[in-house]
This record gives structure tokens, C-alpha cells and sequence, in this order.
């Protein structure tokens, strides 16, 4: 932003308010004051507000009038998230796997830029999904990907590196885990048969079968 006025601009400072016409704004490492401009070097959500400038001389100092305000509003870069589309029980038997991009909380169109460990993947059409197939270490990288708008311009910021290996390894687990499970399931359901055959062994040991008392009452009362 700059700021001046009709006047010889020899010897004036030039001071810069932000919201209030109090205390002016010092220098810090994302905004300072160049002369009659005032720089932003990195622009935050904290930075919108509305923006006066007035210039000071000589050691009273003498002040000329605020000027008109400026208002400046910043948005934040919406972000972007990677997730990977195929299912983990099927990660063994595929032969590629889809990753797919998404802009949070923005419905317009994007256009997407895909990155692996860090380098920019060369495509003639980017998409929302980007297949990788198995070979070449391709399943041992880092993926991550930016939404992009050519109209206004603007673009989002990057997502969180998704690691196919770590995947795999979770894919691992929860095969390992669905296993331990049926496996336990097979256990008890075999302990528990047993028991009861042999809980029903015994009762049968111990009272005969349901007509044999009878057929022995008959037997003593004939004798």
C-alpha cells in the first residue's frame, strides 16, 4: 500500500494505522513501512483491517491529516487432503492404487497438481485421482497434491503426504488383527464344545438314560 500527498515529499515520515487512529504500526518481520509504502511479506488472517496513513516532519513532529482508509481482507488458502480410494483388503490383489484429491469446505471447480516425494508428477490431464501402479519403488513414496483455480487465480494449500508403504503396513495389521480374531472365535468355540459334551458325558454317566430307571423299577417289583 502506498500513501501521499500533494506537497514536496522531501523530509516527511510516513506512518501507518491499522483499525484505530492510535499508536502507528511498527516494523515487524512480515510488514514494515519503505519510504511512503507499507510491504506485507507475509500476508495473514491477522493483516485484514482497515489501513489509514498520515505523514509526520520535523521534531514537534508536525502531522498532516489521516488519509481515507483503505480496507484489506485476507482469506485463508483453503486446504487440500489426499485419501486413498481402493480399500485396504484389496490393496493385495491390485495391481494400482487410486488416490484421490479434495479441496475442504470449496465446491467450485478445481484443477489438481500432483506431487511424489516433494516433485512435481508430469500429466497431461490432472484429475482429482491419480493412479499409481505397483514397480519402480512407486509404492515405497510420498504423495500429496493442490488444488488449483486458473480463473481467479488461487490455489489451495498442499495436503498432508499420504505414504503408501504405511498403508501397506496397515493393511498388514488389520489382516493380522481379522486372523488373530477367527482364530480366538475357532478357540473358545471348540472349549466350549468340548465342555459341553463332556458336562453332558457325565450327566448321562450319572443318571442313565431316561427309561432305564423305569425298566429296573419293573424288574425288582417282578422278582
Amino acid at each position: 500500500m502506498s500513501c501521499g500527498f500533494g506537497g514536496d515529499p522531501a523530509g516527511w515520515e510516513y506512518l501507518w494505522y491499522k483499525d484505530t487512529q492510535g499508536a502507528a504500526l511498527p516494523n515487524t518481520d512480515s510488514s514494515r513501512t519503505d519510504g511512503s509504502s507499507y510491504t506485507i511479506s507475509s500476508a495473514a488472517l491477522s493483516h485484514s483491517g482497515e489501513y489509514w496513513c498520515r505523514a509526520a516532519r520535523g521534531r514537534g513532529p508536525f502531522y498532516s491529516e489521516y488519509s481515507n482508509s483503505t480496507v484489506l481482507n485476507i482469506t485463508a488458502h483453503p486446504q487440500a487432503v489426499v485419501t486413498m480410494e481402493i480399500g485396504w483388503t484389496e490393496i493385495f490383489t491390485s495391481g494400482s492404487l487410486s488416490l484421490r484429491c479434495e479441496v475442504l469446505g470449496i465446491s467450485a471447480e478445481w484443477n489438481y497438481t500432483w506431487y511424489r516425494d516433494g516433485e512435481q508428477i508430469p500429466l497431461d490431464h490432472p484429475g482429482e485421482t491419480l493412479t499409481v501402479r505397483s514397480g519402480n519403488g512407486s509404492y515405497q513414496s510420498e504423495y500429496k497434491c493442490r488444488g488449483i483455480q486458473s480463473e481467479h487465480p488461487t490455489h489451495s494449500k498442499i495436503s498432508e503426504g499420504i505414504l503408501l508403504a504405511d498403508e501397506f503396513y496397515r493393511a498388514v495389521e488389520n489382516l493380522v488383527r481379522m486372523f488373530v480374531s477367527v482364530a480366538v472365535l475357532i478357540f473358545l468355540s471348540i472349549i466350549v464344545s468340548d465342555a459341553f459334551l463332556r458336562r453332558m458325558r457325565r450327566i448321562k454317566m450319572c443318571c442313565g438314560a431316561p427309561g432305564e430307571e423305569r425298566d429296573q423299577t419293573s424288574h425288582l417289583n417282578t422278582s
